[in-house]
């Protein structure tokens, strides 16, 4: 899943996924979404985006522009998969180029909180609806 400036870390110690694991749980911020992403993604964000998802946590309404290749869908599937695990009540829209792509993202986002253990550990409370169905209806 990582794009070219999104960087796949290394095997985390046992210390390391505990400092990930508090900060991405409790925090409601910039580092907490980027330890989040390390923790259960393995990625490492550019500065660039970390500028985007600290606009996306200010104010909420943020379309991203940006050449192909530059790891928007990264950026955004780390960031819905955080958020619906901090506010599971909340609604989010997944708005993409295309309806397969936007499909591909919300499958990603589905399968990461369904069966990631990391996604779990970080979140477990948070359990899907089941009986509401994977799909645009539910």
């Amino acid at each position: 899943m990582p794009s070219n400036d999104a960087v796949e870390s290394t095997e985390l110690s046992k210390e390391q996924i505990e400092g990930l694991l508090a900060s991405s749980a409790k925090e409601d911020d910039l580092r907490a979404v980027c330890d989040f992403g390390k923790l259960v993604f393995g990625v490492e964000f550019a500065e660039h985006h970390k500028s985007w998802i600290q606009e996306i946590l200010n104010n909420k309404r943020v379309v991203l522009v940006a050449p192909p290749e530059s790891a928007k869908t990264t950026v955004m599937i780390v960031l819905v998969a955080w958020w619906i695990g901090k506010r599971p009540w909340t609604t989010n829209l997944i708005c993409s180029a295309g309806e397969n792509l936007a499909q591909a993202i919300a499958k990603r986002i589905a399968d990461t909180i369904e069966f990631n253990p990391k996604w779990k550990l970080v979140f477990t409370d948070v359990e899907p609806a089941k009986e509401r169905g994977r799909s645009r209806d539910g």
